[in-house]
Formats: C-alpha cells, structure tokens, sequence
C-alpha cells in the first residue's frame, strides 16, 4: 500500500525514469499528490507493468492525476481501477499519455476529472491499445470528458464502453478527436455522455477515425448529440 505521500515535483506515490522495469502486482496506490505531474505513478522511458492494482484519490497539479506516462513509456495494465484521481490544473484525470503507447486489458477508469482536457484519459501524440475498458464518469472542464485524443494519436479500441462523462466547457462528451488523430473503434459502446458545446458522443476535428460496431446513443450537447 502506497498512500498519502508527497512530491514537490512529479511522482507522488512512484517515480519511474530512464528504463525503470517494476513489476507492481496486487498494490494500492491512493491519496498521494504531485505539485507538477503524476499523481500516483509518473513513468519517463520507462515500462512499468501493473496488475490487480488500484489507484485512487491521487492527485497532480499539473498532469495526469492518476498516472503520467511520458517519452516512450510502454507499459501493460491488467485489472487495474483507475477512481477518484484529479488533474487539478491541467490534462487527463485519471491518465495522460505524451509519446507513449501503453497497452489497457480489463481496466475501469471512473469518476476522474481534469481542469483541462481528458477527465479519464488524454492523449497526447500517443496511441494506447484498450481492450475490455470501462471509461465512465469522467469530466473535464474543457473537451473530451472521458477520452481526449491529440495531434496524431491513434489508439485501438476494442470492447470499450465510453458512459456518463462531461465536458462541461468544451467539446466532445465522451471523445474528441483532434488534429490528425485515427483512432479505430470495435464493439464500443459510447452513451449518455454530455458536452457544453459539440459532439456529446464524439467530436472530430481534422481527423479520421475507424468506427466498427459502434453504438452512439442518449448522448447531448449544445450542437451534434
């Protein structure tokens, strides 16, 4: 159990740089801070593996309030909770990724918020892989209230159900998609999400995503439910 710690920099609850390989296995990470990014977990070139691990209650004043995962982190999460974590003053709540491509089998991210975008995940030249995820009730006080995907990111979604998250000042209520990013959706579900401005389900701007078997319904915006 690592809780209720500290950093002035990034990291609260674990640090990770320049080829760090832990494996966490059956750990609780909660109610730690960051006063820059990574609440719970900041990786940098880095591959950390994590199973049957919950991260809860953190919090970044910068970036990724749950996780931040930088410079080509690749890492693998399998059964992990991802819950109540805040980026107090920038992106992704729960995780944001910046030139990294992480691969999610089995994970539930809920109830985190962001004061930018991505309240459950942001991306950020990035392109993850998610397989049997669950992103729901996630906000954002711009776009993208449970996934925020920029400037050529592209990750694969495979039995992802995207639900009652907001965007409460922007665009994209359960995805936004911008600038060159492709995402490609299978067997996704993308429901009762809401956004302030455009695209409650999803909102695309300049990009071309893939959508197979994708159900979008009961979702509501100012324009394009």
């Amino acid at each position: 159990s690592i809780t209720n710690n500290t950093a002035s920099s990034d990291g609260g609850g674990i640090y990770c740089s320049n080829n760090c390989i832990p494996s966490l296995v059956n750990v609780s990470i909660t109610n730690n801070s960051a006063s820059s990014d990574g609440g719970g977990i900041f990786s940098s070139n880095s591959s950390p593996s994590l199973e049957n691990v919950t991260i809860i209650g953190n919090t970044a004043n910068s970036s990724g309030g749950g996780i931040l995962f930088t410079s080509n982190s690749s890492s693998i999460l399998e059964n992990v909770t991802i819950s109540g974590n805040s980026a107090s003053s920038n992106n992704g709540g729960g995780i944001s990724f910046v030139n990294s491509s992480p691969s999610l089998e089995s994970v539930t991210i809920t109830n985190n918020t962001a004061s930018g975008n991505g309240g459950g995940i942001r991306c950020d030249e990035s392109s993850p892989t998610l397989t049997n995820v669950t992103i729901s009730g996630n906000s954002a006080s711009n776009d993208g209230g449970g996934i925020s995907l920029y400037e050529n990111s592209s990750p694969i979604l495979e039995n992802v159900t995207i639900t009652d998250n907001t965007a409460s000042g922007g665009n994209g209520g359960g995805i936004t998609i911008y600038e060159s990013s492709n995402p490609s959706l299978e067997n996704v579900i993308i429901t009762g999400n809401s956004a302030s401005e455009s695209g409650g389900g999803i909102w695309c701007d300049y990009s071309n995503p893939i959508l197979v078997d994708v159900y979008i319904v009961a979702n509501s915006s100012g324009s394009g439910h």
